[in-house]
């Protein structure tokens, strides 16, 4: 494992990220930009909105 994504998932069809990391010695790859787009398909397949926080 390099890294991670924990999403909180709301009754109301919403989610958010709750959680997200990536090992030091992995930084700088380009993972976090991955996980977070894995997060944006999983959202929109199934059909949740991701809150975005300020």
């Amino acid at each position: 494992m390099i890294g991670y994504a924990i999403l909180k998932l709301h009754s109301d069809a919403h989610c958010e990220i709750y959680s997200l990391g990536v090992f030091p010695e992995f930084h700088s790859r380009g993972i976090s930009s991955r996980l977070f787009s894995e997060i944006e398909h999983f959202c929109f397949q199934n059909h949740l909105r991701l809150l975005k926080g300020p």
